[in-house]
């Protein structure tokens, strides 16, 4: 067949090369030049003031911070106290307390607080005086750091708490205690010039402008050039963007290098040298199309001789690329169909191996995994990985909004999302489901920078928390080496996901180490929770404060979800221990009610905040309900009367249920009955308990002998006392003194 196609394939080229050619010459080489210089120049600036907004921001923060510690922290208010002057525990507190201030921003260089009335120091890591103190000349002087530009952060200068330790060069903040004027002390912020530095450099970087940091006076702080290149740039620096907040300044100005600095140096001399490559494009381009004109004639060649009745069954006329698209239409589709059962075989060997690899089942050989990857388009199949894990929050309430399809459609959203994230941060990675509400991210990490695994599931939440009608939380686990390794760093993540209650829902948790955790026991909750009991069946209203207590312990114990439903299970234990000492109407409307309810809430609670406030709202109700039943009965009032006299009264020895019914005028037999249906607990170990509680505070308060004691609760003989005490606390008066000391 002698066909037309390698003249269609050259007047396919040259319309193309022609029409480019031209665009380059007229619109390239005169217009672009112009507009883009003017439009740098604009840009520069507001370039410019976005940078400084920025470093502005993150002082303004460190003042925020600044103010907030000195109006509500009161370990700080006491420290400048003139009482508290010795006082080297509450300085050791605040020094736990500048610690963590100073880790919450990378920016701070450090802290310290100046007392004036002694004139001590206390930072960070040190407690001395001032007059030892390195950076005591700063404390003198009348403004900070001897500023007189108006600006509120003094000029960069350096600070050097300790003689041994290195100077370093900082930015300063300084606020009087208290506040608006205040003479007691000093609370002194060092923000470091080189993390601030570090910060500018990489909002800094531009192809166009160059950016030059420097203070008031105009000495360098930071710049993104070598020394020859500032030296330059300063000579031709089209404008200066000053701070008021700190003094601070930018000055910018374009490159000299790249495009700009070709077309300032060019001359007549580019449109000889374009004719000449428009010329050689031209010999170029029909070498070329020779060239690529070669295959076809051996396709065209090869499928005449494999099928001469396709040959005679085309009916077009010289067209080569018309024959050849006839001849392999029915191979498309014969491939189509084998690429369809290719492809749902991969996935599955696909979703096998990412399982395997997630839940450890089996060793990962080098040359599959290296397979893997190259399938994947990652550079290298070895390295270190980091495994996280988004969870669908609140995944039931998720199935219910949405049908099956709708569900589908999201989740493909969010995949496609994290792998268009991944790819625009240059993050190698892989994923897959591993239950209707899980997905998991393999993450390749570079080198020892694992932090874009964080970015990039912050980055999805955010994604998911602004589009889409629900939220995740993410849980990323610690840096593993070695594919086989995974697992551990997937261990490490569900680990995370479990502390999901505490820390809350829709954020990016990074499993807590045994030093970030608050170790409190769940035991040590146990007595707590029954003196909570005691006091809801007694009626008394100081269960909710004791309930708040033992939430606000949870909050800050970072407990786990199944240790959560532990200690809640106990509770909703023993307040049916405590509910059967009351009459069986009591007991009733417990069981019916509210404790199925509990036992609910616990099955199914998301976040502890969600499982608190409906807690307390069930223990409010029935506690309203038990308080109005009881106050419908005449005896009731007689019962908070005989409260009333014992807690009056509990001192007397002469104090007894005999006592009691005659002063009630109720038979003995009577009085101990309905105390026991109203109240839960005898009478005679009502006052017994009384008096204990008495008894313990006054041995953790004073110190005065456990004879005197046990006469002011109402003991003749203080064996007596010692033995009641013995059996309601658990141990011996004495032994009870040592053990609060």
């Amino acid at each position: 067949m002698k066909g037309t196609g390698y003249r269609k394939l050259f007047l396919t080229f040259a319309p193309i090369f022609f029409f480019i050619v031209t665009v380059l010459f007229v619109v390239f080489f005169v217009s672009v030049y112009q507009m883009t210089r003017k439009d740098t120049e604009q840009a520069n600036r507001v370039f410019a003031e976005h940078v400084m907004q920025t470093l502005d921001y993150d002082l303004q923060t460190v003042d925020q911070l600044s103010i907030r510690e000195l109006l509500t922290n009161d370990t700080i208010a006491e420290f400048f106290d003139p009482a508290s002057r010795d006082n080297y525990y509450l300085a050791h507190e605040v020094q736990v307390q500048l610690n963590e201030f100073v880790s919450t921003l990378p920016i701070l260089d450090s802290v310290y607080i100046y007392r004036a009335h002694d004139g001590m120091v206390v930072s960070d890591n040190l407690f001395m005086k001032a007059v030892s103190f390195g950076d005591n000349a700063f404390i003198g002087s009348d403004l900070p750091g001897g500023v007189s530009t108006g600006a509120r952060w003094s000029e960069p200068r350096l600070f050097q708490g300790l003689p041994k330790d290195n100077p370093r060069t900082v930015i300063s903040l300084v606020r009087t205690f208290p506040l608006l004027g205040g003479s007691e002390g000093k609370f002194v912020v060092n923000v470091s010039t080189a993390e601030l530095a570090l910060v500018f450099s990489e909002m800094s970087q531009s192809e166009l402008s160059e950016l030059y940091l420097t203070d008031a006076s105009g000495q360098l702080v930071r710049s993104d050039m070598t020394e020859n290149e500032n030296r330059a740039w300063e000579e031709s620096s089209l404008l200066t963007v000053r701070s008021e907040l700190s003094g601070l300044e930018i000055r910018a100005g374009m490159k000299k290098r790249g495009l700009f600095g070709i077309f300032s140096a060019m001359s007549y001399s580019w449109l000889i040298l374009g004719l000449a490559g428009v010329a050689v494009g031209i010999v170029w381009m029909i070498q070329v199309s020779r060239r690529q004109y070669r295959p076809v004639e051996a396709i065209l060649h090869r499928i005449g001789r494999i099928s001469q009745r396709k040959i005679s069954e085309w009916s077009g006329k010289d067209d080569d690329f018309g024959f050849i698209e006839h001849a392999i239409e029915r191979l498309i589709e014969n491939a189509n169909d084998l690429e369809q059962e290719a492809i749902s075989g991969q996935v599955y060997r696909r979703k096998v191996l990412f399982t395997d690899i997630m839940e450890g089942r089996r060793v990962i050989s080098a040359e599959e995994w290296l397979r893997e990857t190259e399938r994947l388009g990652w550079h290298r199949a070895d390295g270190s990985y980091r495994v996280a894990i988004a969870e669908i929050d609140k995944y039931k309430e998720f199935q219910g909004s949405f049908p099956e399809k709708d569900r589908y459609l999201l989740k493909f959203a969010m995949v496609n999302v994290l792998e268009e994230l991944a790819a625009k941060n240059g993050v190698a990675q892989w994923n897959d489901w591993l239950s209707p509400s899980q997905l998991g991210v393999l993450i390749q990490v570079e080198g020892e920078d694992d932090e874009p695994a964080l970015k990039l599931m912050e980055l999805l939440r955010d994604w998911v928390d602004e589009n889409l009608r629900f939220t995740l939380t993410a849980s990323v686990g610690e840096t593993a080496t070695g594919i086989n390794e995974a697992v551990v760093s997937r261990e490490n993540a569900d680990q995370g996901l479990r502390y999901k209650s505490t820390l809350g829902l829709n954020r990016v948790i990074v499993p807590p180490g045994g030093e970030n955790r608050e170790e409190q026991p769940v035991y040590e909750q146990l007595q707590h929770i029954r003196e909570l009991a005691r006091l809801y069946r007694q009626g008394n209203e100081e269960w909710r404060r004791s309930y708040g207590e033992l939430a606000d312990c949870i909050r800050k114990s970072l407990y786990e979800r199944s240790e959560i439903i532990n200690i809640l299970s106990y509770l909703q234990y023993q307040f049916s221990l405590e509910m059967r000492e009351l009459s069986d109407e009591y007991v009733g409307l417990w069981n019916e009610g509210t404790a199925p309810a509990i036992a609910e809430l616990l099955a199914g609670f998301e976040t502890f905040e969600e499982l608190d406030e409906r807690l307390s709202g069930m223990l409010d109700d029935f506690f309203g309900q038990m308080s109005k039943l009881r106050e419908g009965k005449d005896i009731y009032a007689t019962i908070q009367q005989v409260k009333s006299y014992v807690a009056e009264h509990f001192h007397d020895s002469n104090l007894s249920l005999v006592q009691l019914s005659d002063r009630f005028e109720l038979t003995p037999t009577y009085l101990s009955r309905m105390f026991k249906d109203e109240i839960g607990e005898k009478l005679i170990d009502f006052i017994a308990k009384l008096r204990m509680e008495h008894a313990m505070k006054l041995l953790t308060e004073t110190r005065e002998s456990v004879q005197d004691i046990s006469a002011q609760v109402g003991y003749i003989h203080a064996f007596s006392f010692i033995r009641a005490f013995k059996n309601i606390v658990g141990m011996t008066p004495g032994d009870y003194r040592k053990k609060q000391i």
